[in-house]
């Protein structure tokens, strides 16, 4: 009986996350987004331009995301077969922030600064994952919701 040493197993694990992964998200060409979704996109974000096209899968359902820049902000939108947004993801400035997320930076995350900030719309859902930079130590992403509630990750 042949056995395997344990970087081989984790570098056979490791292979088959990888494609797998990768089967879950596959750049595409434009011409190969559904025509519903590429009428969907326009007419919700006019002014838009696109800059990548992907199909991916979650939970066995197919979706196409658009990544685009409209003037200064970046958004990537997932949207079902037919057209229907199924989310929305934005880099957005900490102007943009509600009142009650900025508080809960200032008093959970005192001194830290804000790298980046982004905005994810899923159903009637919205959260904000924002990156902090503390004056010692390494970057961390923090998850929060609408009322400024941390959400465990």
């Amino acid at each position: 009986m042949k056995t395997f040493t344990l970087p081989y197993c984790l570098a056979l694990i490791f292979t088959f996350v990888s494609i797998s992964a990768l089967a879950q998200e596959t750049k595409i060409s434009k011409k190969n987004v559904p025509s519903a979704v590429l009428e969907a996109f326009a007419k919700t974000y006019p002014k838009a331009a696109i800059k990548q096209t992907n199909k991916e899968i979650k939970d066995g359902i197919t979706y196409y995301e658009i990544e685009s820049k409209d003037g200064k902000i970046k958004r990537d939108v997932l949207f079902s077969q037919n057209g229907a947004i199924a989310e929305v993801e934005e880099i957005i400035g900490a102007k943009s922030l509600p009142h009650s997320v900025q508080e809960s930076i200032v008093n959970k995350y005192p001194g830290e600064k804000i790298v980046t900030i982004e905005k994810n719309v899923k159903g009637n859902s919205t959260h904000y994952e924002i990156l902090l930079s503390p004056k010692k130590g390494k970057k961390h992403e923090v998850v929060f919701d609408e009322s400024g509630a941390v959400i465990p990750s």
